[in-house]
């Protein structure tokens, strides 16, 4: 078997190269240089690894996330705990939920909310229109849910910011 060496000189392009997987990864690590810039904060190894795109963002719309950055940064600013799911994580955990079987009332309220709440509301209008999800039976209902669901899309990302 002939080996064929490549040569990657700079005139290439990484994209170009690694092809759609890794060209997917480098569009968020760019977009998390983007947040991280905006955001204030110096670049370290740490904070690169707390941000760095798990497999769930690969193949979703960057603005999802640019929010699920936006969302640590601004934990990680406020000392608050770092290691619940973000809403642009508990977004992607009811989406694959939704592909094994329907969600419930309260996966549909989660899924609406936190689609509003990574997306914005225009990118809510523009998708979904005038659905309106299902109502609170309680005040809170939604906040115990959402508490519940962050909990379980808990990561491996330490508690609180170094």
């Amino acid at each position: 078997m002939k080996q064929t060496n490549l040569d990657l000189g700079s005139s290439l392009d990484a994209r170009a190269i690694l092809g759609g997987t890794i060209s997917g990864i480098l569009d968020l690590l760019e977009i998390c240089g983007e947040e991280v810039e905006r955001a204030g904060f110096e670049v370290e190894h740490d904070l690169w690894m707390l941000l760095a795109p798990g497999d769930a963002f690969r193949g979703t719309a960057v603005d999802v996330y640019r929010s699920h950055v936006r969302e640590l940064l601004a934990r990680a600013k406020a000392g608050t705990r770092l290691d619940l799911g973000t809403d642009a994580e508990v977004l992607l955990g009811m989406r694959e939920a939704s592909l094994v079987a329907p969600l419930t009332r309260h996966g549909t309220m989660l899924y609406h909310a936190a689609f509003r709440s990574a997306l914005g509301e225009a990118a809510y209008r523009k998708l979904l229109g005038d659905i309106d999800p299902p109502r609170e039976q309680w005040e809170g209902q939604l906040e115990e849910i959402w508490t519940e669901a962050r909990r379980k899309v808990r990561t491996g990302r330490p508690m609180l910011a170094a």
